[in-house]
């Protein structure tokens, strides 16, 4: 089984992402926004792909992850 993917993100980061959950650049960034905040908090990208907000699959959340 792979590691667990970790995210570290700075506090500019943090907020740029939570911005974008509320008014998106792109549509698209607002799931993957979602994503990345909740692995940043301690998800597994799995858990975070299923989330009602995220609703991906692991390996594209696992793609957002390491493209960050």
């Amino acid at each position: 089984m792979p590691a667990a993917k970790q995210l570290v993100l700075s506090e500019s980061q943090k907020k740029e992402l939570e911005a974008w959950t509320k008014n998106p650049p792109k549509p698209y960034l607002r799931r993957k926004a979602w994503a990345l905040l909740l692995v940043a908090s301690g998800k597994a990208a799995y858990e975070a792909a299923q989330d009602r907000r995220v609703h991906a699959n692991r390996v594209t959340v696992s793609d957002w992850i390491e493209k960050f």
